[in-house]
C-alpha cells in the first residue's frame, strides 16, 4: 500500500501544470491495473487524454508496477500505456479488455466520463496492445 501511495503523489505532481487552477477538489482518483504481453512488466508512461481540452495527465509507474492511481479532473478521457523506453510500444483501454477478450474487428477506444462527485473510479485498463491503431476508432 506504502507504493500506492507514492505513486499518488508522483501522479499529482506529474498529472497538473504548473498554474493550472485546479483546484484539489476539483480532482477525482482514478486507478487501475496493468498488462504487458510478457513474463515481465515494463516501466510505463500511462496517460489519460482529455477529449475536451486534449489536456494529457500522465504518470510514470516502476518495473513490475501491476497497478496505478492518478488524479484527474471532471471530463471524457481515453487511456493509454506505453512503455518507458519504446514509445511505439502502446497499449489503449478498448472494448478488447472490456467485451471481447480477444482483438475485435473495430476496437473502439472506451471513453470514462468523470464528474467532479466521483471520489474513485477503479477498473481502468489500457491492456490492448495487440489492435493497431489504424483498427482503433477514436472519439
Amino acid at each position: 500500500m506504502q507504493k500506492l501511495t507514492k505513486i499518488s503523489l508522483i501522479s499529482l505532481i506529474l498529472s497538473l501544470p504548473f498554474n493550472s487552477g485546479i483546484n484539489a477538489q476539483e480532482l477525482s482518483t482514478v486507478q487501475g491495473k496493468l498488462m504487458y504481453p510478457s513474463d515481465y512488466l515494463p516501466a510505463m508512461l500511462v496517460c489519460a487524454v482529455n477529449l475536451n481540452s486534449r489536456q494529457r495527465f500522465c504518470i510514470k509507474t516502476e518495473e513490475d508496477d501491476a497497478r496505478f492511481m492518478m488524479k484527474i479532473p471532471q471530463g471524457e478521457y481515453i487511456f493509454s500505456a506505453e512503455k518507458i523506453d519504446d514509445s511505439t510500444m502502446k497499449a489503449w483501454m478498448t472494448n478488447f479488455n472490456l467485451e471481447c477478450g480477444q482483438p475485435c474487428a473495430n476496437n473502439p477506444i472506451h471513453v470514462l466520463k468523470v464528474d467532479v462527485n466521483d471520489s474513485l473510479i477503479s477498473g481502468i485498463c489500457p491492456c490492448d496492445w495487440y489492435t493497431k491503431e489504424d483498427k482503433l476508432i477514436f472519439p
